[in-house]
């Protein structure tokens, strides 16, 4: 998570130090130009946060259903198994979200490297 709103903080202060430039310019014209690229970078960070929530939310109410089914002696495997399905799924899409989200940061670098 702390990755992950790093990631969305530097994208949002780049997008609104970029949004005060002047347009007269002609160079500011071309950093504008990578606007769109940041907004899709925030957007697939956002998700991959949305995500990584639902992962943990889900975590959560694994282990809660976990110890309150053990201390009142019930058997709910099929239960368990299928929220920590749930939560890994979760964390599944928020780590492709963050590997998009990386490929589109690299793929703006095309002329440093």
């Amino acid at each position: 998570m702390s990755v992950l709103i790093s990631r969305l903080n530097r994208i949002v202060d780049r997008s609104n130090t970029l949004e005060a430039i002047q347009d007269n310019d002609p160079t500011s014209r071309q950093l504008k130009e990578s606007i769109p690229r940041l907004r899709r970078r925030a957007k697939l960070i956002s998700r991959a946060i949305q995500c990584a929530v639902m992962s943990g939310i889900a975590t959560t109410l694994l282990m809660i259903i976990a110890f309150v089914t053990a201390a009142l002696g019930f058997d709910q495997v099929y239960g368990a198994a299928v929220l920590f399905v749930f939560a890994l799924g979760f964390f599944a899409v928020a780590l492709v979200c963050l590997w998009l989200e990386v490929r589109i940061a690299i793929g703006g670098l095309d002329g440093f490297l």
